[in-house]
């Protein structure tokens, strides 16, 4: 996944992990679709946001988070 250009480390093809008090990590995205949607089967109550509750399926909502996502550049 890192790749290293110069002095700097590009990550491809990778999406951050950020928890508090922790480093963060570079997940596939497979990985992050695990992740995804254990959370959101697991969500408190069982009802899903309306955003995502319009999906069909927990993958379907999973598949949209993981396309929603936005790249941020910073140097």
């Amino acid at each position: 996944m890192p790749q290293a250009i110069g002095n700097k480390t590009l990550f491809r093809n990778a999406f951050p992990r950020f928890h508090a008090g922790q480093r963060e990590e570079f997940i596939s995205e497979e990985e992050l679709k695990v992740r995804l949607k254990d959370w959101l089967q697991n969500w408190p109550g069982n009802n899903l946001p309306p955003d995502l509750a319009r999906f069909k399926t927990i993958d379907d909502a999973v598949d949209h988070l993981v396309r929603s996502w936005y790249q941020v550049r910073l140097e």
